[in-house]
């Protein structure tokens, strides 16, 4: 008998990896994490807001490189 944290297995490292890969600078693999997140909390406001500020980014990003 255990007690389960099911926020440990599913969202919450993903929402952890993606603020260190903003903290780091690496766009698009903070996006990457925070849209996985969004699967498991589509309601979630923190990571709508995440991910339309990284969508703005990677594409500023992309466009000049």
């Amino acid at each position: 008998w255990s007690i389960d944290h099911h926020a440990f297995r599913t969202w919450l490292p993903h929402k952890q990896l993606a603020l260190c890969h903003y903290q780091l600078g690496n766009y698009p693999a903070s996006l990457h994490h925070n849209r996985i997140a969004a699967q498991y909390l589509p309601e979630d406001p923190d990571i709508a807001t995440n991910i339309t500020l990284l969508e703005g980014l990677v594409a500023q990003t992309a466009a000049t490189n």
